[in-house]
């Protein structure tokens, strides 16, 4: 979805209404340079980071009545909605009572399309309204989620700006393994392996793992997850030039994949 940045700020105006923030206390930055991200929130909020593997920031209020999460989900999605969907089933999430009841797609500031619900929820036995927007990046997504206490409108517009400002820090590219990359299947289906063992669409294989280094001169060994009731663990293995997997089967090689340009 492309929106041009007056688009998006009238879209979110829509969404969430204003803000007087206190004399003195500007909105300020909040990084994290391990998940490569940063977010703009309200002046005065206090921050904590990496709560757990999952958690990796919590911006909260003076008062307790609104915060602001930013959340890693590891798990290989292919869509923001899918993403959306999957935060949706967390416990932490589910506590709140939530009831949907908007949904749409914004654009952050730096390029990254998102997917935003809104819901009614409860927070600390209060009517409360939250929104949550998934957003990713090679195999890597985040859900942002902000609730606020009915009370507590005026803080509304600083978290409709918070939301707008998730950004994606620019990564130092690592070395990859050398199966990472997009794959045409011999059925005809794309697929692309990412890092940390994930695959998408997962529908063909779950994920991979490496079991050997660079065996005879092959750029590795792995084993590769299959859904399905016949499915299981297989052995693959690439090409020397690293274009070409083969599935190992009985001491023959099958192939199974082409690596795409």
């Amino acid at each position: 979805m492309n929106l041009n940045r007056t688009a998006l700020a009238a879209l979110l105006l829509f969404l969430l209404p204003a803000f007087p923030a206190r004399a003195g206390e500007h909105p300020f930055w909040a990084a994290d340079r391990r998940e490569n991200f940063r977010i703009l929130l309200p002046g005065g909020w206090t921050v904590r980071r990496h709560l757990s593997q999952e958690l990796a920031l919590r911006g909260r209020s003076r008062d307790g009545a609104a915060y602001l999460e930013v959340h890693i989900l590891r798990e290989p999605f292919s869509t923001e909605t899918e993403a959306a969907d999957g935060f949706e089933e967390r416990e932490g999430f589910r506590s709140l009572s939530p009831v949907e009841f908007w949904r749409g797609t914004i654009v952050s500031v730096s390029g990254v399309k998102g997917h935003l619900r809104k819901y009614r929820v409860i927070l600390e036995g209060r009517p409360a309204e939250a929104s949550a927007a998934s957003f990713g990046r090679e195999g890597t997504w985040f859900a942002v989620l902000a609730v606020v206490s009915s009370g507590g409108s005026d803080i509304r517009a600083a978290l409709k700006g918070s939301l707008r400002s998730f950004s994606l820090l620019k990564m130092t590219a690592a070395p990859g393994d050398p199966i990472e990359g997009r794959w045409r299947w011999h059925n005809g289906r794309i697929l692309t392996f990412g890092r940390d063992g994930t695959v998408t669409p997962s529908s063909l294989v779950n994920s991979w793992k490496r079991t050997a280094p660079f065996p005879q001169g092959e750029p590795g060994s792995y084993l590769l997850s299959i859904p399905g009731p016949a499915g299981g663990e297989e052995e693959a293995v690439l090409s020397p030039d690293g274009r070409k997997l083969f599935r190992v089967s009985g001491g023959e090689r099958i192939q199974i994949a082409a690596r795409l340009e």
